[in-house]
C-alpha cells in the first residue's frame, strides 16, 4: 500500500492577493514539491507579492523552513514582498527557535484560527 503526498499546495485568492495555500507536513519529504511551486509562483509574478499561507501545515522542519527563506531571499533580492500568513504553532516554534520569525514577515488574517 502506497500513501498519497503528505502535502499539498494550491493557490487561493484573498482580499485580492494571490497565495499558495500549503497544506499537511512541511518536511524534506514535501519541501521539493513546495520549492517547484514556490519557483512556478515566482516566475508568473516576478515583481509583486508572493504570499504562502501555512494555515494548513500540520508539521514543519528545517527543510520546509529552508524553501520559505530561500523564497525571502529571491524576493528581496528582486525587490519584492514576501509575506507568510496564518503559520500554526509547529511553524512558530520552527521560526521562533532559529529566530528566523526576526527575518520573515508573518501575518494572521482577522479570522484565522488561534495558532
Amino acid at each position: 500500500m502506497t500513501l498519497g503526498p503528505l502535502l499539498s499546495v494550491s493557490e487561493l485568492s484573498r482580499d485580492g492577493e494571490c497565495r499558495l495555500a500549503v497544506e499537511g507536513e512541511l518536511d524534506m519529504a514535501g519541501a521539493p514539491m513546495l520549492l517547484a511551486e514556490v519557483e512556478r509562483f515566482e516566475s508568473t509574478t516576478p515583481d509583486g507579492v508572493l504570499a504562502v499561507d501555512l494555515a494548513g501545515v500540520t508539521f514543519m522542519d528545517v527543510a520546509g523552513m529552508r524553501v520559505l527563506l530561500g523564497a525571502a531571499e529571491r524576493a528581496h533580492r528582486r525587490g519584492a514582498r514576501f509575506v507568510i500568513y496564518n503559520p500554526r504553532r509547529i511553524a512558530q516554534r520552527v521560526f521562533s527557535l532559529t529566530a528566523v520569525d526576526q527575518q520573515l514577515e508573518i501575518l494572521f488574517d482577522d479570522d484565522a484560527p488561534v495558532p
